[in-house]
């Protein structure tokens, strides 16, 4: 439970950050992970957010990757991962996994849901946070691919549809390029 308030800390005090970002006008680009795990496109002026965590991690969870859009925009996205001793099937991740985020002042929106990420299954929360007057929308996936568990975070205010938008192009764009061959019937 911890972890999920630290992860859900660093994704708000970020949040908070980004009105600093400076604004780049770029093509969409496509990251790849420098282990090979996995790849997507980068939606336009996106860039990389090098801004020093302002939680430490637990051990074993890293922050693989933390982008945000161009200002004035307030959209940021955060890769963790956290590599276990053994493989897990996505239908281990439960309802629980997820209570901790509700311990950080937020209000869950809807039902916890089974989405398809990169050929995988996964679990989506949606969750509402308010700060400074304005509604924060906070999305959490949390997936597997061999013995790597990924928690992609993603928030923006909770008005902001392109943003959304961009979001679900991520998602759309996203593979694990290191899939360790599954039996039939494991997650």
């Amino acid at each position: 439970m911890m972890r999920h308030k630290v992860i859900v800390g660093f994704c708000l005090v970020t949040l908070l950050a980004l009105l600093t970002v400076t604004p780049v006008a770029a093509a969409p680009q496509r990251y790849s992970d420098p282990q090979g795990r996995y790849a997507f496109t980068i939606p336009n002026g996106w860039q990389r957010d090098d801004t020093p965590a302002p939680l430490t991690p637990p051990a074993g969870l890293s922050i693989d990757l933390s982008l945000a859009a161009p200002s004035p925009a307030i959209r940021l996205l955060t890769v963790f991962s956290r590599t276990l001793p053994a493989p897990m099937s996505t239908a281990s991740i439960t309802d629980e996994d997820f209570s901790g985020i509700e311990d950080v002042d937020t209000t869950r929106v809807g039902d916890i849901q089974t989405i398809t990420v990169g050929g995988q299954a996964a679990r989506r929360a949606d969750y509402r946070y308010v700060t400074r007057g304005q509604n924060v929308r906070l999305v959490f996936i949390v997936g597997m691919s061999g013995t790597t568990r990924y928690t992609l975070s993603f928030g923006a205010l909770e008005s902001d549809a392109a943003g959304r938008a961009e979001f679900q192009s991520i998602l759309d764009s996203f593979v694990f390029t290191g899939l360790v061959p599954r039996r039939l019937g494991e997650g």
